[in-house]
């Protein structure tokens, strides 16, 4: 993924870890399934695996303003910008090529259970107890919860 913003290095590697490990549970999805080889190819394993990195990569961005490595506003700025760009890669990856606008109604598509998800909701939840999160009204907050700018950016080529 050569668009992901850049994690400071410890919490990279541990987002690296933490994605190596759901592509590998991805990759034994049949072993799930051995009497229902259909399964195997259901529809629903790419967006949980898409899900499954995009959290990883939340948490991990997360620790590190935690730690002070990054800054509210750079956390939030790299969750934007690893969306479509951990959506795309799964997609073009398992599906092969798709045209801009296939991948754009897929981004939104999937970004909306991103948003029903509890994981997501944590994960604001968590940056507004963050220190210096006092910049983050409520209002702020809940519009975060069902928007996401980037989901309709195509990233450049």
């Amino acid at each position: 993924m050569r668009d992901l913003p850049e994690l400071p290095q410890k919490y990279r590697d541990a987002f690296e870890s933490a994605r190596i490990k759901a592509e590998l549970q991805y990759a034994k999805r049949a072993e799930d399934f051995p009497h229902h080889p259909q399964f195997a190819d259901g529809p629903f394993h790419v967006p949980i695996l898409i899900q499954k990195v995009f959290f990883d990569y939340c948490t991990q961005a997360r620790e590190a303003c935690r730690r002070g490595k990054l800054s509210l506003a750079q956390v939030s700025n790299a969750v934007d910008a690893a969306w479509p760009t951990i959506c795309d890669h799964y997609v073009e990856r398992e599906r092969g090529e798709c045209s801009d606008e296939e991948k754009s109604k897929l981004r939104v598509a999937l970004w909306k259970t991103v948003t029903d998800d509890q994981q997501w909701k944590r994960h604001l939840s968590e940056l507004g107890r963050l220190p210096n999160a006092s910049r983050l009204t409520e209002s702020s907050m809940r519009e975060r919860l069902w928007t996401c700018p980037t989901c309709l950016k195509v990233p450049s080529s």
